[in-house]
């Protein structure tokens, strides 16, 4: 959801990162009016005022909408994430075994361990342990409350995946 005082917030943190002018003359610098951040549009912004936000600011439209940059994967990070979606699987039914389900684990464990990190929050061998052992009980326990493991079409609403960083995992089981 859109938040206007985010993105002043983005840009006066932006500014300040830059250091040498104020937050206002970077933006008069960049063509914009000096009562740009004042007049608070009805509906949103327009894209092109973003885009010269972006440029007085040396940042990209992503940015400066507050979208994170990709940085990259870390190797570190993808491998204990690997492990851990491999040391479940071992313990799940054959007939959810497969590679899709490798990727689907990986990528779930990967993604809560990588916010970790950005929190400042460890992540030592007893959070990969817990890791594994909240994804091997939630397969068991869709195993026993419906009889086979969830199906990849299961889903959370965005709202959910942000507010858990550890979302339901959806395995499928394996084609015959």
């Amino acid at each position: 959801m859109w938040s206007e005082e985010a993105l002043r917030a983005r840009l006066e943190a932006r500014a300040a990162e830059l250091g040498d002018k104020p937050l206002r003359q970077l933006l008069i610098e960049g063509g914009l009016g000096h009562d740009t951040l004042d007049k608070v549009p009805s509906g949103s912004r327009q894209v092109s005022t973003l885009e010269k936000m972006a440029a007085a600011v040396d940042w990209t439209l992503p940015e400066v909408m507050g979208f994170g940059v990709f940085t990259g994967l870390s190797a570190e990070l993808s491998e204990k994430a690997f492990v851990v979606a491999e040391r479940v699987l071992e313990r799940a039914p054959a007939e959810v075994r497969t590679r899709q389900n490798l990727i689907l684990l990986h990528a779930r464990v990967y993604n809560a361990l990588a916010a970790r990190e950005r929190d400042g929050r460890p992540v030592d061998d007893e959070i990969l342990a817990a890791f594994e052992e909240m994804l091997a009980g939630e397969m068991a326990q869709s195993k026993a409350r419906d009889g086979h493991p969830a199906t990849a079409t299961r889903r959370e609403t965005a709202t959910t995946k942000r507010s858990r960083s550890s979302a339901a995992l959806a395995p499928t089981k394996a084609k015959n």
